[in-house]
């Protein structure tokens, strides 16, 4: 028995696996700050791997933009659920923000790595001469 849903998404001729859904959100979570992701999301989902149609993809936009919040999670929600019920919304939602979490884990720890270091104190704490 599967968690997979019985809509008219799930009954497409595109079959996606869990681990493939995971790593497309991961891959856009990564790859697309600064804002945008719902453009990222429509190329991605919609043109390259064809895993919803376009109908599919505006109807979640247009509940993502009445709902407050970032339109990138929400449609990263919205698209996992109709490819995976509730499974795929949780995983989308948790690939998308778990690239970004990452890097900027690494981020702090290079900077806890250099902080204390004698040269990085002399540049943090240089004043302009005079």
């Amino acid at each position: 028995m599967t968690d997979r849903p019985a809509s008219a998404a799930a009954s497409m001729a595109v079959r996606v696996g869990l681990g493939a859904l995971f790593a497309a959100f991961f891959r856009l979570g990564c790859t697309s700050f600064g804002g945008g992701t719902a453009g990222w999301l429509h190329r991605d989902m919609v043109e390259r791997r064809r895993w919803i149609d376009d109908a599919t993809f505006l109807r979640a936009m247009a509940i993502a933009q009445s709902l407050p919040g970032a339109n990138g999670i929400k449609m990263s929600l919205l698209i996992g659920q109709q490819l995976w019920g509730m499974t795929g919304a949780v995983a989308a939602v948790l690939a998308l923000l778990t690239g970004p979490f990452l890097i900027i884990l690494a981020i702090g720890a290079l900077y806890a790595g250099i902080a204390g270091l004698p040269s990085s104190m002399r540049c943090s704490t240089a004043s302009p001469r005079r």
